[in-house]
């Protein structure tokens, strides 16, 4: 504790009784860990056991060879991990252990985890787990080859504006089903899934919350990107999310070959207020038995994707001749694409020049930002100039609000 430093480089930690390496009274107060290029293996329990890091100390795990051990590669067991700390997880090569690759049981209050250029393989259960993200914490997997797990990428729960970003990573051949979770619950939080490859997962590819019919359990009052990903040959969902009043953009994807025939394919959405959720400029083609299946209580926007054919996608009412992926009711698919965009496509959502109203008790063109809201339509820019405006605002479109 205290700022000390702890630096263990260049060990062989062989075939212990229990973990390879333990540090049982926690690190804090803003001491250091430095675990580099050591081989901790055939150990039988965990590879690296951490009780405890909080109060701005800082742990650096790179260079490490973490195989074959009888427990986690490496377990960081605590309720608080919290105020500051930081976690960085970085070119290591962590297979073949018999329970997680990397164990974070809590992120909180400003905590920071960095998964970074990492092999992830041939692990029991998930690749990476977190279990809890929360109080304005951050956690970065990036550019890692996660493959052959019980999970790929598995994050409990996360809330209290933190981030998860996942991006530029290889989640592949899941056994026991999904390539990448992201959260029981995802409550005032930001997502980010870009320029991954999820594939040849037993289940999902890609998961966003676990509906219990609660909105409390989705993506609720946040903020998605999902873009770039090419996510195929997935034994279930390609995608799979529970919406509830969230800001998404899922677009530039090539979302292909999912599904097993269990009523499954490319993209599930459930939930409800879907006016800030766009599906644009994908490719949702070849997947089992839906492209896109909306069971939720509000109208997606999913214009501007190719579905596998220049018809159109398969609608039983409204497009029974098109011969593209299947969609359900209360989805927009108009303006459908003739053929496959390149991965990480753009949408413009138009190239009408958004107007400019005005708010204000003297020369605005209204005295009531509720009644600018009701006249905008979407791409609108709405100047209100300063004074107090006692109202319960409402916006059901993607309307920018800001003063003048």
């Amino acid at each position: 504790n205290s700022g000390a430093r702890l630096y263990l480089d260049d060990n062989d930690i062989l075939g212990n009784g229990g973990h390879g390496l333990e540090i049982g009274g926690g690190v804090y107060y803003g001491a250091g860990i430095s675990l580099t290029n050591n081989d901790i293996i055939d150990n039988l329990d965990s590879g690296v056991y951490i009780s405890d890091v909080y109060d701005g100390s800082e742990c650096l795990f790179q260079g490490n060879t973490v195989t074959g051990n009888g427990g986690s590669g490496a377990y960081i067991d605590s309720s608080s991990d919290e105020y500051g700390s930081s976690f960085t997880v970085q070119d290591n090569t962590i297979s073949g252990n018999d329970v997680y690759g990397l164990y974070v049981d809590s992120l909180s209050y400003g905590a920071y985890l960095g998964v970074l250029g990492n092999t992830i393989e041939d692990n029991s259960d998930e690749g990476i787990y977190v279990s809890n993200l929360v109080s304005g914490s951050e956690c970065i997997v990036t550019d890692n080859t996660i493959d052959g797990n019980g999970y790929g990428i598995y994050v409990d729960y996360v809330s209290d504006g933190s981030l998860l970003d996942i991006e530029d990573n290889a989640v592949t051949g899941s056994l026991s089903g999904v390539g990448i979770y992201c959260g029981d619950y995802f409550l005032d939080s930001e997502l980010k899934v870009l320029n991954n490859t999820v594939s040849n997962n037993a289940g999902i590819g890609l998961q966003v919350c676990d509906w219990t019919g609660s909105w409390d359990d989705s993506l609720a009052d946040s903020r998605a990107t999902v873009r770039c990903n090419t996510i195929s040959g997935n034994s279930s969902w390609g995608i799979s999310t529970f919406i509830y009043r969230s800001l998404v953009d899922m677009s530039g994807n090539h979302i292909t070959g999912n599904g097993s025939g269990a009523d499954d394919g490319g993209i599930y959405v459930s939930g409800d207020y879907f006016q800030v959720v766009g599906i644009h400029q994908n490719s949702i083609a070849g997947n089992s038995d839906w492209g896109l299946l909306n069971d939720g209580s509000d109208t997606l926007d999913a214009t501007e994707n190719w579905w596998g054919d220049d018809s159109g996608p398969y609608q039983a009412t409204t497009n029974p001749g098109g011969l593209g992926d299947e969609v359900s009711d209360d989805v927009d698919y108009d303006d459908w694409l003739g053929s496959a965009p390149r991965l990480c496509a753009t949408y413009d959502a138009g190239s009408t020049t958004a107007a400019t109203i005005t708010v204000g008790d003297d020369d605005g063109d209204y005295s009531s930002i509720q009644d600018a809201i009701d006249a905008a339509n979407p791409g609108d820019i709405i100047l209100v100039s300063p004074g107090t405006y006692t109202e319960d605002l409402s916006v059901d479109s993607s309307v920018t609000v800001k003063s003048t």
